[in-house]
């Protein structure tokens, strides 16, 4: 699914590149061999925290997005009924000062995660 989506970008090769290489270290361990319909929001949730500890913001956000439209492509083509990345790209932070989920609610921003109306989605608020 990854190297199809891949496939699909318009992008230099340098950049296909570094985005597969991302995914070998980062995702596929976890979710490799899985079936695509097996992958949910927590495995997602997984992998993106230990991309953070072990990588950094910047990668997990990389793999985010990347996951993101791994999964758009799934969904489009109904091989997946929902993304399961969709509820975490605007839960987790983008912005390397901010952990994962909270800041401290002193005087920084507060980001917490809540229900949205749609069953199973989520949104950052403050």
């Amino acid at each position: 699914m990854a190297k199809e989506w891949l496939a699909l970008k318009d992008w230099e090769e340098v950049t296909k590149k570094r985005r597969l290489d991302m995914l070998t270290r980062v995702v596929f361990p976890t979710i490799g061999q899985m079936p695509v319909k097996q992958i949910t929001p927590p495995v997602i949730l997984g992998i993106l925290k230990k991309a953070a500890e072990k990588n950094g913001v910047s990668v997990m956000n990389e793999a985010k997005r990347t996951l993101f439209g791994i999964f758009e492509l799934a969904a489009e083509t109904f091989r997946v009924d929902s993304n399961p990345v969709h509820q975490w790209r605007e839960a987790l932070s983008k912005n390397k000062a901010m952990s994962l989920l909270t800041v401290d609610r002193g005087s920084y921003p507060v980001r917490r995660v809540e229900r949205c109306g749609v069953a199973g989605h989520y949104a950052s608020v403050r």
